[in-house]
């Protein structure tokens, strides 16, 4: 069995505080989006329903090890869609940092280049991987994935427009976007390919030395983990030293079954678990029942399979 990909779409913007992904259509209710994404600079990156229990989750993200003061970062993002979501665009948000005087960089806005891909349900990733050379070179290994996977998407970043290929000449491109937004500018591409064995490692080219960036993530048409919604806190107990102003750790929800009503709830009693249905937590072993009954609810958290 394989997991086809249902759309898939580019977006771009040029000096922005906010970026809107088309995402090539309107997904239906237990499909997965994957969002591939380049920045030109640090600026924070916030996902759709950021900081709430529907929040959409981070795969990997990197910084680009050779591009120098732009500081140029892809990201992956993914989503299961839910009886709570609607239309074809999703937007991310990006917040300047504090301006805390550290000698750091603040950044106010960002040149963003983004292909989001919409696979058809049940799926889930299984890894993600992220591959980056320690020098600049035109071409990149992408590091091997440990499992079988009925699909593998695999996107390439490089800091300058121009072309790409895949030493797989089975893949796919998908919503693949070049674009010279500002110097040295942005290229995006997205492969995909069905039926990836143990260790599949596909090396990208580009057309010239680049600061070439590759992300893998693998994908299940058979999730059976869940994982409970978390937000981002501030927590008095690490400290309160400049180090520590920008870190926010991550807090989960436990989410409750009562009756078929489920919410994602926090510093529940011990009688309140225990009167509940089912009890999820972190990640929490799952049934296909549970999934579907997850999402119709629109309670948050995200998927995975474990093979």
């Amino acid at each position: 069995m394989t997991v086809p990909v249902k759309f898939s779409a580019t977006s771009s913007a040029s000096a922005a505080t906010s970026l809107t992904v088309s995402l090539g259509g309107t997904p239906s209710v237990g499909d997965l989006v994957v969002v591939f994404m380049g920045c030109d600079n640090q600026i924070v990156t916030h996902q759709p329903g950021y900081n709430t229990a529907t929040q959409w989750a981070q795969l990997v993200s990197l910084q680009c090890p050779n591009s120098g003061t732009a500081c140029n970062t892809l990201s992956a993002w993914h989503h299961t869609w839910t009886a709570s979501d609607s239309g074809s665009t999703v937007t991310f948000t990006f917040s300047p940092a504090p301006t805390l005087g550290l000698g750091d960089k603040d950044v106010s806005t960002v040149n963003a280049i983004a292909v989001a891909v919409v696979l058809t349900g049940p799926a889930a990733y299984i890894e993600a991987t992220i591959q980056a050379p320690p020098m600049l070179q035109p071409t990149v290994p992408v590091a091997g994935l440990k499992k079988a996977a009925e699909l593998t998407l695999v996107g390439g970043y490089q800091t300058r427009a121009g072309s790409l290929s895949n030493s797989d000449s089975g893949a796919t491109q998908q919503g693949y976007i070049f674009q010279n937004l500002s110097l040295p500018g942005q290229a995006l591409t997205v492969y995909s390919k069905p039926t990836t064995p143990v260790k599949y490692s596909p090396t990208l080219t580009a057309d010239a030395a680049s600061d070439l960036v590759a992300i893998a993530v693998s994908i299940s048409s058979s999730p059976n983990i869940y994982v409970a919604p978390v937000i981002q806190e501030a927590d008095q107990d690490i400290g309160t030293s400049r180090l520590m102003y920008r870190y926010r750790p991550l807090k989960g929800y436990t989410v409750l079954n009562n009756g078929g009503t489920f919410t994602a709830t926090r510093y529940n009693t011990t009688d309140q678990l225990a009167a509940a249905t089912q009890v999820f937590t972190n990640d929490s072993p799952i049934v296909s029942a549970d999934r579907t009954n997850i999402i119709n609810s629109g309670v948050g958290g995200e998927f995975r399979a474990t093979a």
